[in-house]
């Protein structure tokens, strides 16, 4: 698993293209909302958009839960902000790992300190993430935190004003630079030991300890997954 630096539109949707590999194959886009169809069939994909509720972008209705594809029907699956909203997000990870053709590639992103919205039931760490996914037979291979921070997210979800939430990002984010600052200060001090290993691994997680949320690239090993 590659954990790397957030990049500064990572709350974006469409930014999970930065993750996405070129066709050709068939693409799932899961809770599809008003969907990516063109900058996906842009890089060769066919396109297919699904979702619980009637919206633009869906070609089919479904349950994530439950998907209505054969073993093995789609080279890439992408659910942008949509596990939060999953009331089984276990059983929707398993499915997502059944759809995917052995090598195949899923890019998800999802809530971590974004605030309840949508009847969002489940936000989760990236550890949480992690084992998710893992846990349904998927590797992690590549993981990144949204730029956007909690703070900011309640702060865009209590006012709905694009200016307060830019005022939030310009004290909470140099803050956060300051705090890790302090961090590197606190290992370059300290000797070789136990209180300089945990202030390594402190940093090594700060990335994530207030970000709005998570994406994730996910693969499908070429091997038989393990039976649910």
């Amino acid at each position: 698993m590659r954990i790397v630096p957030a990049d500064p539109t990572s709350w974006s949707t469409f930014d999970l293209l930065q993750f996405l590999p070129m066709g050709p194959g068939r693409c799932l886009d899961l809770g599809c909302g008003l969907g990516a169809r063109q900058e996906l069939t842009d890089r060769g994909f066919q396109y297919c958009g699904l979702d619980f509720a009637p919206t633009p972008g869906a070609n089919l209705r479904g349950d994530a839960q439950c998907l209505p594809f054969a073993n093995s029907t789609f080279t890439l699956v992408i659910a942008a902000s949509s596990f939060e909203h999953f009331q089984d997000p276990w059983a929707a990870a398993r499915e997502v790992a059944r759809v995917l053709a052995p090598g195949g590639c899923a890019v998800v992103s999802l809530s971590f300190l974004e605030p309840y919205h949508a009847r969002s039931h489940f936000h989760m760490s990236h550890l949480g993430a992690a084992k998710l996914f893992s846990g349904a037979g998927l590797i992690v291979e590549r993981m990144e935190p949204f730029e956007w921070t909690g703070p900011e997210a309640i702060t865009q979800a209590l006012f709905q004003f694009a200016p307060m939430r830019w005022l939030t990002a310009a004290l909470v984010r140099p803050t956060l630079w300051l705090r890790k600052l302090v961090i590197l200060l606190v290992i370059a001090r300290s000797p070789v030991g136990p209180r300089r290993e945990r202030a390594q691994e402190f940093l090594a997680e700060e990335r994530f300890r207030f970000t709005a949320g998570i994406k994730l690239r996910l693969r499908r090993p070429d091997l038989t997954l393990p039976h649910p």
